[in-house]
């Protein structure tokens, strides 16, 4: 089978973008509007409070078809800031990230600190990291910028290699990881005047497992994270081999030219078998022009169900399936952000004695007011964790929610139908008489 430059990360990002956080003006609520086959449709609403003047953002997801992706986000701050345009496009075994940023701001900081280039490769082999960079940049970007004194390093170039090899080790080190990786740097030289040139050759060993190791921490928890790496059918180390693995190269350029920067970031995959949901094509473009930033994009899995499925099960534990997913994010000019969620699931509620029962964890309920409806033919029957009606139930909050729901006992048909019979008698009993008026 053939690599993908699978990224997962990417991937998880894209959910990421779907439950971003920020601040909440309050605590989001979910509505489950629960079906006679156990089938749900999940609407978690929630108000945010974002330091920007106006944002739309928009997602939606269905197994069969790529994930699509797009928003406006209006900022008068963001005038003063440099306009860009980013873009990302990946196929197969090749991804291409192109970007550029020009403007007054670039033009001012270009014209103070002088230009600036970038070219370099890194490979994977056997596990370890080789990296091969040069730059150039004027000599006063450098030292003010870095804090360091070119001239000191250009008399003693042996000396300051072996410090930043021992600097670079020690922060490693620092992390605390059962088996930090070592840092070896082979050539690292500083020449020029005005313009300095620098050239660094080094090996980072182990960093297929350093990698994993720092993956691994992120989905530490029994419940979030790991469980969606193994749903996906992955783990910290195959994630990890797949981004930068065994026949991994990454070329990057960079370079500047009047009042603008841009640079590329080119990755090849060699073939290989990677497991788990995988990337097949990403898509991006985000382009910021004054106060305005918009950004489209889409991503073609290779199981687009499962990963949503996985994503939402992260959030809500659960064994159920997700038919659809779509995402909305609105902000105007003085009010709060609000996001929706939307999702059709299948399965939710389980068959439990003639009845259906849905249940949800107390970690869910602690962070989210949860609301369950059931269908119009039915009621519910039993809560336990919050309060009922004749048809709805409200968590408490805090504490296991659990709801139980099914058909009716009859007593609200009862009450129609003999509501119904009186009405006929007391129509029987009191039209008139024959041959007898009605008084007027």
């Amino acid at each position: 089978m053939e690599r993908k430059i699978s990224m997962l990360s990417v991937s998880a990002l894209l959910f990421s973008i779907l439950m971003m956080s920020a601040a909440c003006a309050e605590k989001p609520s979910a509505v489950f509007d629960m079906e006679a086959s156990g089938d749900a449709r999940m609407t978690v609403t929630e108000a945010m409070s974002l330091d920007i003047e106006e944002m739309s953002i928009s997602a939606s997801a269905a197994p069969g078809t790529p994930i699509t992706f797009s928003g406006s986000m209006y900022s008068a701050a963001s005038a003063a800031e440099p306009d860009y345009t980013f873009e990302v496009s990946m196929q197969g075994t090749m991804a291409i990230v192109t970007f550029s940023a020009n403007g007054q701001p670039v033009n001012d900081f270009l014209s103070l600190f002088g230009d600036v280039s970038l070219q370099g490769t890194m490979a994977n082999s056997g596990g370890d990291l080789s990296v091969d960079l040069t730059a150039t940049m004027g000599r006063k970007m450098f030292e003010e910028q870095f804090l360091l004194n070119a001239t000191l390093i250009q008399e003693d170039p042996e000396g300051f290699r072996t410090d930043m090899e021992s600097l670079a080790n020690e922060l490693l080190s620092a992390l605390g990881l059962p088996q930090a990786p070592q840092i070896s740097i082979s050539e690292l030289t500083i020449s020029g005047a005005d313009t300095l040139t620098i050239t660094i050759k080094m090996t980072v060993s182990d960093w297929n497992d350093f990698l994993a190791t720092l993956v691994g921490l992120s989905y530490s928890s029994p419940v979030q994270g790991s469980s969606f790496l193994n749903c996906l059918g992955t783990s910290p180390e195959s994630l990890t081999a797949a981004m930068l693995g065994a026949g991994v190269s990454t070329t990057v350029s960079m370079s500047s030219s009047g009042s603008s920067i841009s640079g590329r970031i080119e990755i090849n995959s060699e073939s290989g078998s990677v497991g788990g949901v995988f990337l097949n094509s990403f898509n991006v473009l985000l382009t910021k022009t004054g106060s305005r930033a918009e950004f489209f994009g889409s991503a073609s899995l290779s199981d687009v169900g499962q990963f949503i499925t996985c994503a939402m099960q992260d959030y809500l534990p659960g064994d159920y399936t997700v038919d659809s997913l779509s995402y909305s994010l609105v902000k105007t000019q003085g009010s709060d952000a609000t996001q929706v969620l939307e999702t059709d699931i299948t399965s939710l509620a389980e068959a439990s004695n003639g009845n259906l029962e849905v249940s949800f964890m107390a970690d869910f309920t602690d962070s989210v007011d949860v609301t369950v409806n059931a269908p119009s033919s039915m009621d519910i029957v039993s809560v336990s964790g919050g309060t009922k009606s004749s048809r709805s139930a409200t968590a408490s909050g805090g504490e296991d929610f659990t709801v139980v729901y099914g058909k009716g006992g009859g007593f609200d048909m009862t009450l129609v139908i003999v509501a119904v019979v009186i009405v006929l008698i007391l129509a029987l009993l009191l039209r008139p008489k024959k041959g007898e008026k009605r008084r007027k």
